[in-house]
């Protein structure tokens, strides 16, 4: 009896962590050691193992019950994720489905929580020939698996649900609105996103951790996608026709060198179309000439029902008011709290510009004196697509930016 109770301590501690009731069930020493040993093995093999072992593992009804096991299996699909082959097999064979199902079981678990969220940013991202480039194929013609549990499977509501539970955890709310620019790409999804309340995730996100940088870039990147116009000429272009008819090409704004949106080795827009099909994409305004009146649109927070979302808490032009002046406050706070971050300026030009496209927008930002961190950007970083948002976007307030930089009248340096 006493070396049961010594295997029952060490298989219920850290870094094994085994479920209550599982544990319970197990009346046998024998069977106690039997598990433990069998958790040593898995952590082993999922350590070094393929794609394909992890989630061999993460399938078996046993190591299912193991917290620590399945935390090893996440962390082993984050390092592999990062290749774009691992990240084919993982969709062909359902990780998507495994990683959701983690997420839900353990949602006592912050660390299993951060880590299977970086996991969805991966397997959210699209699947295409280079970092950072317009696809026009991505994780939903992957083949529907994925498509499924993400959307059909309560995956989205499943990111969400996490987001909400640990709105004091900043490695949560960072990994979980990176998942969400990922997500955000594909227009079903961005739908059942905002039907399920993903933007006020974001903007809590942004209110509970007004000091992480991480946090911050992470959260106004998601604004980028989640403001966007839909049906807006410039804001996001329809299918293009050897995609037939299924999911938008996508943008990929995954980590590392794609962490700045969007990547600057493309060249110039006006040289490049596959630059201005990406600009398109993220709502970055083309060049003065190529511009058009747009015409007045709901920015698409009048969400259409999905069958798998609930019923939306937000279907009318009044609360789209309300989230709009919480979306411009966050990004006004965030630009003038890190002016110095070129990579969160650049986000926040791009919310501003996106908000700007619905004229009844205009005057709020008028109002809130965007024009004062749409000009310091203009003037202090030289990046080109912060310049081009930026004084776009001035131009729809009727601020016309002096020569060289300089303030234009009325706005204070």
């Amino acid at each position: 009896a006493e070396n049961r109770e010594v295997w029952l301590a060490l298989c219920a501690d850290e870094p094994w962590r085994v479920r209550p009731a599982f544990l319970a069930a197990k009346r046998a020493c024998a069977d106690v050691r039997r598990l433990h040993r069998g958790a040593v093995g898995a952590v082993s093999r999922a350590a070094r193992g393929a794609v394909r072992e992890v989630c061999d593992i993460m399938d078996d009804a046993a190591l299912g019950e193991m917290a620590g096991v399945q935390r090893a299996c996440l962390e082993r699909l984050v390092q592999a994720l990062h290749c774009e082959r691992a990240r084919k097999e993982a969709l062909a064979l359902g990780a998507t489905r495994r990683v959701v199902a983690t997420l839900d079981r353990y949602a006592d678990d912050a660390r299993v929580q951060a880590i299977a969220l970086h996991c969805v940013v991966f397997l959210a991202r699209p699947i295409g020939g280079a970092e950072g480039m317009v696809f026009s194929r991505g994780m939903a013609a992957e083949g529907g698996g994925s498509f499924d549990a993400l959307v059909a499977g309560g995956g989205i509501d499943a990111v969400v649900r996490a987001m909400r539970r640990r709105v004091a955890d900043r490695d949560i709310q960072a990994m979980g609105c990176w998942s969400l620019v990922n997500l955000a790409l594909n227009r079903t999804q961005k739908a059942v996103l905002l039907d399920l309340g993903g933007l006020e995730c974001v903007l809590d996100a942004v209110a509970a951790h007004p000091r992480v940088l991480e946090v911050q870039f992470r959260a106004l990147f998601a604004l980028i996608n989640l403001v966007i116009p839909e049906g807006l000429a410039g804001a996001v272009p329809p299918p293009p026709p050897h995609n037939n008819g299924g999911p938008p090409a996508f943008f990929d704004h995954g980590g590392g060198a794609a962490d700045h949106p969007p990547p600057p080795h493309l060249g110039a827009a006006a040289d490049n179309p596959l630059r201005q099909q990406q600009q398109h994409h993220l709502g970055v305004p083309p060049p003065p000439e190529q511009q058009q009146q747009q015409p007045s649109s709901f920015f698409g927070l009048a969400r259409p029902q999905h069958p798998a979302s609930s019923s939306s808490p937000h279907t009318n032009e009044g609360d789209a008011d309300e989230l709009n002046r919480r979306v411009l406050d966050a990004v006004l706070a965030a630009m003038d709290r890190f002016a110095d971050s070129e990579k969160l300026v650049r986000c926040g030009c791009l919310v501003l510009h996106n908000l700007s496209l619905r004229e009844s927008n205009v005057p709020l930002l008028v109002a809130a004196g965007a024009a004062q961190p749409l000009t310091r950007a203009a003037r202090t970083h030289q990046d080109q697509d912060v310049q081009r948002s930026a004084t776009s976007t001035l131009r729809r307030l009727g601020v016309a930016l002096a020569p060289g930089g300089a303030p234009p009248a009325g706005v204070p340096a």
